[in-house]
Protein backbone atom coordinates (compact mmCIF):
# COMPACT_ATOMS: atom_id res chain seq x y z
CA UNK A 1 0.00 0.00 0.00
CA UNK A 2 1.22 3.56 -0.71
CA UNK A 3 1.44 6.20 1.62
CA UNK A 4 -1.47 7.99 3.23
CA UNK A 5 -1.61 11.01 1.89
CA UNK A 6 -3.24 12.50 5.06
CA UNK A 7 -5.54 11.53 8.38
CA UNK A 8 -8.34 11.73 5.85
CA UNK A 9 -8.43 10.14 1.79
CA UNK A 10 -10.66 11.15 -1.03
CA UNK A 11 -13.01 8.55 -1.66
CA UNK A 12 -11.29 7.80 -5.41
CA UNK A 13 -7.98 7.26 -3.26
CA UNK A 14 -10.13 4.85 -0.74
CA UNK A 15 -11.90 2.86 -3.61
CA UNK A 16 -7.57 2.55 -5.36
CA UNK A 17 -6.43 1.01 -2.35
CA UNK A 18 -9.46 -0.92 -0.44
CA UNK A 19 -8.15 -4.15 0.57
CA UNK A 20 -4.95 -3.35 0.65
CA UNK A 21 -3.30 -4.94 3.70
CA UNK A 22 -2.43 -2.61 6.53
CA UNK A 23 -5.19 -0.49 5.21
CA UNK A 24 -7.80 -0.17 8.48
CA UNK A 25 -11.36 1.68 7.48
CA UNK A 26 -13.36 2.84 10.12
CA UNK A 27 -17.13 3.23 10.67
CA UNK A 28 -18.20 6.15 12.79
CA UNK A 29 -22.04 6.29 11.80
CA UNK A 30 -24.15 8.12 14.39
CA UNK A 31 -27.79 8.11 15.39
CA UNK A 32 -30.29 6.94 12.50
CA UNK A 33 -27.67 5.40 10.16
CA UNK A 34 -26.13 3.25 12.61
CA UNK A 35 -26.00 0.06 11.09
CA UNK A 36 -28.31 0.93 8.17
CA UNK A 37 -26.03 -0.88 5.83
CA UNK A 38 -22.28 -0.38 6.13
CA UNK A 39 -21.47 1.44 2.55
CA UNK A 40 -17.80 0.79 2.79
CA UNK A 41 -16.77 -3.12 2.54
CA UNK A 42 -14.52 -4.51 5.39
CA UNK A 43 -14.99 -1.18 7.58
CA UNK A 44 -14.33 -1.73 11.27
CA UNK A 45 -17.07 -0.14 13.60
CA UNK A 46 -15.62 2.73 15.40
CA UNK A 47 -17.28 3.07 19.10
CA UNK A 48 -17.88 7.10 18.95
CA UNK A 49 -20.64 6.73 21.46
CA UNK A 50 -18.79 4.61 23.77
CA UNK A 51 -15.04 3.22 24.28
CA UNK A 52 -13.19 5.88 21.45
CA UNK A 53 -14.67 8.93 22.94
CA UNK A 54 -13.44 10.39 25.87
CA UNK A 55 -15.71 10.05 29.37
CA UNK A 56 -14.02 12.62 31.34
CA UNK A 57 -15.07 15.47 28.97
CA UNK A 58 -18.25 16.69 28.71
CA UNK A 59 -18.72 17.20 25.16
CA UNK A 60 -20.01 14.56 22.99
CA UNK A 61 -17.77 12.51 20.85
CA UNK A 62 -14.52 13.95 21.75
CA UNK A 63 -11.51 12.13 20.88
CA UNK A 64 -9.73 9.92 24.27
CA UNK A 65 -5.89 10.55 24.69
CA UNK A 66 -3.84 8.68 21.81
CA UNK A 67 -2.97 5.80 24.66
CA UNK A 68 -6.60 4.99 25.43
CA UNK A 69 -7.54 5.34 21.48
CA UNK A 70 -4.57 2.57 20.68
CA UNK A 71 -5.09 0.21 23.19
CA UNK A 72 -9.26 0.15 22.47
CA UNK A 73 -8.27 -0.17 18.71
CA UNK A 74 -6.06 -2.88 19.15
CA UNK A 75 -8.91 -4.98 21.49
CA UNK A 76 -10.93 -4.79 18.73
CA UNK A 77 -14.95 -5.18 18.78
CA UNK A 78 -16.49 -6.16 21.64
Amino acid sequence: MSELPGPLVTTDWLAAHLGAPGLLVLDASVGAHRGAGRRIAGARPFDIDGALSDPADPLPHTMPDAGRFTDELRAGPR
